[in-house]
């Protein structure tokens, strides 16, 4: 099997075809490969008798990488970080390759952490991680985690009958109430003429969550609006926002790519908590997704858990995966200290946690963590 390198925007178009074709065996989102037009990244292609049988892209960025306790920033230190695409590598590739692709990297030794993301618990990849000699594997996260999807059936109806009494009882019921208003009515953003209109609405409404104090922020800025411009333009944007009486009352941010849908990021306005907009607006999605795409999973991105009292994403999703965040660091000081910082609050978290349990205490600290 040989393995070939490339680092040019200019061969991306040639390798799209190849790509889309493996990311449609994935069992969650995969980015688009014109995500990384532009940015420094290294894209390595195993082939076999002349077909691409596996792919995977790495992209270079300088970032800072934040230190938190219960989602409240400590510090920041600069990291030069290697980024796996997708937290996957596409195709059925056994460990041994795997392994070349990740050694390739790590000879080239320009940065201080590779950051895997979530990975497949037993995956080829996860596994390839555990035998890999050269670097210092690292949890990111205290603990593994639950990645939630949504697989989507042919009817909205179909969907609902599959949720718990209780959430149709009270989510839906609230969702075709608020709906039933003539005051109600949702946009959906998928075109670059309309993008700076989303954006200004958007950012009103991320800053009066508590997502915006912890840097998780839907910005009107350049970089927003290239990153999405460059999405509506290779055909994957789809966001979308809530209007009540003509005023902006809920946002979501995402992107349809090879058949899935990425729940990127959201926010309402609490001041009309009591008719849960964020709710009312991801179910329309999610009708709208099922009635005019040909998307087949909802994915809702990063972090989870199976305890359906504790977040709506196990009480919404009907399938998931078992994943870990796992970072990669070199022999050297600087990546030992990042690493090394990781594992001491994560060390603390664990022995904190049986103390606060999942309880009241622990809703206590979450609520007193994100007020606004």
């Amino acid at each position: 099997m040989e393995i070939l390198d490339y680092r040019n925007d200019g061969e991306l178009q040639a390798l799209e075809a190849a790509w889309n074709r493996l990311c449609g065996r994935e069992p969650r989102f995969v980015p688009h490969l014109s995500e990384v037009k532009g940015s420094k990244f290294r894209l390595l292609v195993a082939i076999d008798n002349d077909d691409i049988v596996g792919m995977a892209c790495f992209v270079y960025v300088d970032t800072k990488k934040q230190f938190t306790v219960a989602e409240r920033k400590l510090f920041a230190l600069p990291v030069k970080t290697v980024w796996l695409l997708g937290s996957c590598i596409l195709g059925q590739l056994g460990e041994d390759v795997i392994a070349k692709f990740l050694t390739l990297l790590i000879k080239e030794s320009q940065f201080d952490l590779i950051d895997l993301g979530e990975i497949i618990i037993d995956s080829p990849l996860h596994k390839a991680v555990a035998r890999l000699d050269g670097t210092i594997a690292s949890r990111v996260s205290r603990k593994n985690a639950t990645h939630w999807l949504i697989k989507l059936p042919g009817a909205f109806d179909d969907y609902v009958r599959s949720l718990g009494s209780a959430t149709r009882k009270k989510d839906v019921n609230n969702f075709k109430k608020l709906e039933r208003q003539s005051a109600f009515d949702v946009h959906i953003i998928h075109r670059s003429d309309q993008v700076e209109a989303f954006l200004q609405d958007g950012e009103k409404l991320s800053r009066m969550t508590y997502q915006w104090n912890l840097g998780r922020r839907l910005c009107n800025d350049a970089s927003n609006r290239q990153r999405l411009t460059r999405m509506a333009e290779a055909g994957v944007l789809r966001c979308y926002i809530l209007y009540l009486h003509g005023k902006p009352c809920a946002f979501s941010c995402g992107e349809l790519s090879h058949k899935v849908y990425l729940y990127e990021s959201s926010g309402y306005d609490p001041k009309y908590a009591d008719d849960s907009p964020g709710t009312a607006l991801m179910l329309w999605m999610i009708r709208d997704l099922i009635n005019n795409t040909d998307c087949e999973l909802f994915d809702f991105g990063m972090g989870g858990d199976r305890n359906r009292n504790y977040g709506y994403k196990p009480r919404y999703g009907n399938t998931c995966l078992d994943v870990c965040w796992i970072q990669l660091g070199l022999y050297r000081p600087y990546s030992f200290l990042i690493i090394g910082l990781d594992y001491m609050l994560n060390f603390a978290k664990n022995f904190v946690a049986p103390i606060i349990g999942d309880g009241k205490l622990m809703k206590r600290l979450k609520k007193a963590s994100r007020r606004y």
